[in-house]
C-alpha cells in the first residue's frame, strides 16, 4: 500500500513543538496551543532523561543485521499519549542508523489515518508502523500501552469522568517510566522477525 510522502524527520518534529507555540504558527488554532505547550515540556523532559535498556538497542541492531526498516509514527503535538511515547521510540533507535523515522501528522493525512482507527472509528495517536525495507508493513502498534488503555477506560466507566481517566493515565506514565512501551514493542518485533528480514 502506497504511504504518503509528506511526512516530518525526527528533528523537524521536534522543532514542530517550538514553532507551533508561536503566536503567528497557523497550523493549529489558538485553542490549542496550550496543550501543544504543556506537552513540549513534557516530551522533552522524557526526551532528555528517558534511556532505553541497553538489551533493547542491542536487540534491534542484531535483529536488523544490515537490513533497513521505516518506523513510520501517526502523531500531532497536541496529543498527551505522543509526547508520553515517542520520546521512548526515539531513544529506542537513537542510534539504529539503519532505521529510518518518518513521522506523518494525523490531521493531513486522513487517508493514513483511517486505516489505523482504534476501535473502528477513533483517530487516536500516536500508531507506529514498522516497514521493512521493501515498504511493507510487518506490525503497527498504538495508541498506548495495553496496561494504559485498560487503566483509562476502566476508570472512565467506573467514575463517569474523562479527566479522572486521563489523570490515571497520567500516573500509569509516571510509574510505568516507558518499560510498557519497550516491552510490547519489542515482543511485535520479535513476533514479525520473518517479515522485517524479509527478502534477506
Amino acid at each position: 500500500m502506497e504511504t504518503p510522502e509528506n511526512y516530518l524527520t525526527k528533528e523537524q518534529f521536534i522543532e514542530l513543538y517550538k514553532q507551533a507555540q508561536l503566536p503567528d504558527h497557523r497550523m493549529y488554532e489558538a485553542s490549542m496551543k496550550e496543550y501543544i505547550k504543556l506537552n513540549a515540556t513534557r516530551f522533552h523532559r522524557i526526551l532528555e532523561n528517558y534511556k532505553a535498556d541497553e538489551e533493547t538497542r542491542k536487540s534491534i541492531k542484531e535483529l536488523l543485521g544490515r537490513n533497513k526498516i521505516f518506523v513510520d509514527i501517526i502523531a500531532e503535538p497536541w496529543c498527551g499519549d505522543v509526547a508520553q511515547i515517542l520520546p521512548v521510540v526515539f531513544n529506542m533507535f537513537e542510534d539504529v542508523v539503519n532505521a529510518e523515522i518518518r513521522i506523518f501528522l494525523r490531521d493531513s493525512n486522513e487517508k493514513l489515518m483511517n486505516r489505523y482507527l482504534t476501535d473502528g472509528h477513533k483517530k487516536s495517536i500516536p500508531i507506529i508502523i514498522i516497514r521493512n525495507q521493501e515498504g511493507e508493513e510487518c506490525f503497527h502498534w498504538g495508541p498506548r500501552p495495553g496496561k494504559a488503555q485498560e487503566i483509562f477506560y476502566k476508570t472512565w466507566q467506573e467514575t463517569s469522568n474523562k479527566d479522572n481517566a486521563y489523570r490515571a493515565l497520567q500516573n500509569f506514565y509516571n510509574q510505568d517510566k516507558g518499560k510498557s512501551i519497550e516491552k510490547e514493542l519489542m515482543e511485535l518485533f520479535e513476533k514479525h522477525r520473518r517479515c522485517i528480514l524479509k527478502n534477506n
